[in-house]
């Protein structure tokens, strides 16, 4: 093994730094998350798990590419997420799946 490729599978496959979230429909602003700090391993799996409407889609959403961060950056290998990418994927389920 190289240096190079060892140091890559160390480096964190995603990086959330100083992450905030905030909707808003023009009239009422909804912030959902605040200041996160999250490191995603490579070759991991990561369980998320809360309550309904705490942030947990929104964290799949902002990696995935397909929100933007209101403030902060998501970063992959380095660089930030600006859309969706071949090196990312999310699989969604139906609500029904656990009633």
């Amino acid at each position: 093994m190289t240096s190079s490729s060892h140091s890559e599978r160390l480096e964190p496959a995603i990086v959330f730094r100083e992450v905030t979230k905030i909707f808003s429909d023009g009239k009422t602003n909804v912030q959902v998350l605040t200041n996160l700090n999250l490191l995603l391993p490579r070759e991991r799996v990561l369980c998320v798990l809360g309550p309904s409407g705490r942030g947990k889609k929104t964290i799949l959403s902002l990696a995935a590419g397909f929100l933007a961060p209101t403030t902060g950056q998501v970063l992959v290998k380095g660089k930030p997420i600006t859309g969706p990418g071949a090196d990312r994927a999310v699989v969604f389920q139906r609500d029904s799946v656990f009633p």
